[in-house]
């Protein structure tokens, strides 16, 4: 897209606004089917200094939030750039407002909240430490004289986003929608831009929308009477932060989990990732019979809609599809104090050990012992401590704690301010990462384990949150049999805090979490997959020297307006 053709659609969008502001009525965009990915503007040249302070004009209008938090939580204000009118900014310019990406405060010291009630789960055997992976079924035939949208991602895979002038083999979000052929669809997002999303859906089909409290989806009046809307309960903290999407066809169904929200930003100016997988119709008696035998994904998912408090009757359908072909692992966080047993895959960090034993990882590490590099790159902190650190290292062991001498490694891969100034939207851009000073200056932070994220994509920054474990290459690391995994990988919605991933209290078999969060994780078998099969978006980790800072957000007022939530 040329620099006035952007110019125009950002016009468009900044007047838009406007009229959105006054409660004047939107007309129809003229670029909305495909040019509607409204997005910071890049600056000229990248920014290497930190931009001047901003005018002494009155600062766009504050959304007032009732949530406040202590000094020791992790929270974020206005972190999505979009722009609010068109008298107060400029085309050029990217306006952040206070619904952004964030996370909330850090879980209280158990017992302090009740253990979230929940409907019983059925009984579930114990997985073997060496399960057996069944042959994925044959690709099922298409019903004779069916016309549906074509199945593209029958196994599964990760993808990245279309980023800037990165298109070839990435994903667009309309690659995942054929609109002539979508009948119902279930959409989650922490954020929303209504005037990008909805010209991308068939608007007479059945839709339900997954909402945060504090930042719902605002619909045309003639559409919400046609619509769900959910917001699960918070309980006065923590954030709904799932980016989900369910699409349903005549023939299958399409299931996308990742790390970008439903606005234009996240799919064309930041880098995201996104697990896609297609689930078909079984076609014959026999097919029917061996996916009811196999519902581990239905079972799975169907339990984190219902901790999203989405009705029964929205998701129930999703049984008859045949998922044998899911060799993933769901990986879910809810607001709350929750039993582990309460989902079928645990909550939160607790959910990387299930998975560790479910893929065989657990097993490898009980018998080889070997040390481990984790790398954790993330969009948001909050009140990292080393207490936490030891927990994550203990859970993608499977649970287990280390019996070699030789140390992990654990690397937390995060902006810099001079990689964020230095990017194509310069310090706007960088509304959607979040750090607070008085954390990273408070004693006993574990700045020793900070790395800078750098996107490989270079000029654009990274929303991606990722983590992995894999055997560490030593002389003395032990040799792990062929076949074995060597480690897990994970990408999701969870940034690598509390808030996301919890506070695992072993005793009472709980785990305190502030958000709900989803996220896929897989077996690692060969390093060979880091990079392929598995999106390693990032240069290789560089440690913080003597003169990087990270990305502060607070240091840069021009990036935030608004109250801290």
């Amino acid at each position: 897209m040329d620099r006035e053709t952007r110019r125009k659609l950002e016009e468009e969008r900044l007047a838009r606004a406007a009229m959105r502001a006054a409660g004047v009525p939107i007309p129809p965009s003229s670029g909305s089917s495909s040019a509607g990915t409204s997005q910071p503007q890049p600056s000229s040249q990248p920014s290497t200094a930190p931009p001047p302070p901003p005018a002494a004009s009155a600062p766009p209008a504050k959304r007032v939030h009732s949530v406040t938090i202590s000094d020791d939580d992790e929270a974020g204000p206005a972190k999505r750039a979009r722009p609010v009118s068109a008298s107060s900014q400029q085309p050029s310019e990217v306006v952040v407002l206070d619904d952004s990406d964030t996370d909330d405060g850090e879980p209280a010291p158990e017992p302090a909240r009740p253990v979230a009630t929940q409907k019983p789960v059925s009984a579930r055997p114990v997985p073997p430490s060496r399960p057996v992976v069944a042959a994925a079924p044959p690709a099922p035939a298409s019903p004779a004289n069916v016309t549906d949208a074509k199945i593209k991602y029958l196994d599964g895979q990760f993808l990245l986003t279309a980023t800037g002038p990165h298109q070839a083999g990435r994903l667009r979000y309309e690659d995942l929608i054929e609109k002539d052929h979508l009948q119902a669809a279930i959409l989650s997002s922490f954020v929303w831009e209504p005037e990008w999303l909805l010209p991308k859906l068939p608007l007479h089909i059945r839709l339900c929308f997954i909402n945060n409290k504090t930042s719902p989806i605002e619909l045309p009046e003639t559409l919400s009477k046609r619509v769900i809307k959910v917001e699960p309960n918070l309980g006065g903290f923590g954030y709904m932060h799932v980016k989900l999407s369910v699409f349903i066809y005549k023939t299958f169904m399409r299931v996308a989990i990742g790390s970008a929200n439903l606005i234009s930003y996240d799919w064309s100016g930041m880098e995201n990732v996104v697990h896609v997988q297609d689930f078909p119709k079984p076609t014959t008696p026999a097919d029917a019979e061996a996916a009811a035998n196999d519902r581990r994904f239905f079972t799975e998912l169907s339990a984190c809609l219902r901790d999203l408090e989405v009705p029964n009757n929205v998701y129930r359908f999703m049984a008859q599809y045949d998922t044998r072909r899911w060799r993933a692992h769901l990986v879910f966080s809810r607001n709350g104090s929750c039993l582990t047993t309460d989902h079928p895959s645990g909550y939160g960090i607790t959910a990387l050990a299930q998975a560790a034993s479910r893929t065989g990882w657990a097993g490898v590490v009980r018998d080889h012992a070997p040390p481990l590099e984790v790398v954790a790159a993330t969009s948001s902190l909050g009140a990292l401590d080393h207490a936490f650190l030891r927990q994550c290292l203990e859970q993608v062991r499977g649970g287990a704690s280390r019996s070699s001498q030789e140390a992990d490694e654990i690397k937390v891969l995060f902006p810099t301010a001079a990689t964020v100034l230095g990017s194509v939207y310069g310090a706007p851009g960088g509304g959607s990462l979040w750090l607070r000073r008085d954390m990273w200056e408070r004693q006993g932070y574990p700045r020793e384990v900070f790395y800078a994220l750098e996107s490989k994509t270079d000029g654009y920054l990274s929303h991606c949150k990722i983590l992995y474990a894999v055997v560490k290459q030593t002389l003395s690391a032990p040799t792990i049999p062929d076949g074995e995994p060597i480690g897990l990988y994970y990408a999701g919605s969870h940034n690598f805090t509390k808030a996301a991933w919890g506070s695992y209290w072993r005793n009472a078999g709980k785990v305190s979490m502030n958000n709900y969060e989803l996220g896929v994780v897989y077996a690692i078998h060969a390093r060979s997959e880091l990079g392929t099969r598995f999106p390693v978006p990032f240069k290789t980790p560089r440690k913080y020297g003597d003169g990087d800072e990270p990305w502060i957000q607070g240091d840069y007022p021009q990036t935030q307006s608004g109250e801290e939530k």
